[in-house]
Parts: C-alpha cells; structure tokens; sequence
C-alpha cells in the first residue's frame, strides 16, 4: 500500500451476537465489511446485505450475483477483497475486474474477528490468491 493513498478492501463477514467475524464462504457472505486504508490506520466505511446470499453454488463464473457484487464494490473504489476461500466463478470475475484477491491464513473451525482480518492485512500476513480455494 502506498503511504500517500487509501486503499479500499472488501471482506465477506457474518455477524454473531453483533460482532462480525469473516465468512469461510466469500459469494454466501451475508455482508461485506468496507473497509478504508491509510497511512494513518483504517476505518470501516459500513456493512453492505449481500444481493444474492443464496444464489446456486458453482455458477458464478457468469453468475449475475457475482455481477451484483462488482456493482456494490466498484463505485466504493474496491480495489482487492481479503477471503478465507473464494470458488473460481467469483475468482476469476472479481480478477478479470482487476481486483486483487488475498487470503487469511485459517485454522479449521477457527472463527477471525474482522478486526484482527484487516490488522493481518496490514501487516502483510496475507497471501495473495493465485488460484480459487474453496474451503469446506
């Protein structure tokens, strides 16, 4: 990240008992964390509803879902998202838009705060995704 520059990320979360912890299913995320970065830290922008939490799995390549996410991300200026997992028909549209997709080291069954996502973030503890990974 530019030290100059803010750079917006998109994270999937769910909320429990009204925190928000990152969704091991990016397309299924009932809500997206926007989130704003700069030299001086972050500061989330606000919580989007997903357009299309229950679309078909496995059709997102040309998915209208994955559409109406790019059309929620873009006028926000969503320049990469932080995922768990992520299927290919998100993968690839999200990356085809020039999105930059990277992902949080996880332990099974492991629930991570949105907090310490955008802290790994930060701290380059992310690795960015060279293929789709789906988790289980």
């Amino acid at each position: 990240m530019e030290s100059s520059e803010t750079t917006v990320i998109a994270i999937p979360v769910i909320s429990v008992r009204g925190e928000y912890y990152v969704s091991h299913h990016f397309g299924r995320a009932p809500y997206y964390a926007i989130v704003e970065l700069g030299r001086s830290g972050y500061r989330r922008i606000e919580i989007l509803e997903n357009p299309s939490p229950n679309h078909v799995h496995g059709h997102g390549r040309g998915g209208s879902h994955i559409v109406k996410l790019i059309e929620l991300f873009t006028p926000r200026r969503v320049s990469s998202v932080v995922v768990l997992g992520i299927g290919p028909g998100a993968y690839y549209r999200l990356r085809e838009q020039g999105v930059r997709i990277y992902y949080l080291p996880v332990k099974p069954g492991e629930l991570i705060p949105l907090s310490r996502a955008i802290e790994a973030y930060l701290n380059n503890q992310v690795e960015e995704a060279l293929e789709p990974r789906e988790l289980d």
